[in-house]
């Protein structure tokens, strides 16, 4: 019997798993749609194979990480051979969002010391777990 990896995203980050992740679907989907647009697309079915793939998968990730916010937050399981390379793209997509945010903080836009906080934290912990993932998938 052969013991599988399977990664954890934890409760408390996966509602951040789940922004990102409908971010990959919405942008799969509108890849659907170019290739829909596309003229002679009767004639070039290859056209949809990849962004259909990528809609799909990132669908399928959507039923592991849930579809709606669960109360309270559950943790989710996640096969990394079959949906590591999306889940570290959610989590470099949740990165990139809290380094805007964080610039905001440096620029003066957010002055809040609670906000602040909040926003350093939220940032440390989704890069630590980032990390976390990478080293498990061996990639960075």
């Amino acid at each position: 019997m052969s013991s599988r990896q399977i990664i954890t995203v934890p409760a408390g980050l996966v509602g951040r798993v789940r922004n990102s992740v409908f971010g990959e679907l919405g942008g799969a989907a509108h890849d659907v749609g170019q290739a829909c647009e596309r003229w002679g697309r009767e004639q070039h079915p290859e056209w949809f194979v990849q962004c259909l793939a990528s809609f799909d998968l990132a669908r399928a990730l959507m039923d592991h990480v849930g579809w709606s916010e669960a109360r309270p937050s559950v943790a989710a399981q996640i096969d990394p051979a079959v949906y590591g390379g999306l889940l570290l793209a959610a989590l470099r997509g949740e990165v990139e969002i809290d380094d805007a945010a964080l610039e905001d903080v440096e620029k003066g836009r957010i002055t809040d010391p609670v906000k602040v906080a909040e926003i350093r934290e939220r940032s440390v912990r989704m890069r630590e777990y980032l990390a976390s993932v990478e080293g498990e998938l061996g990639r960075s």
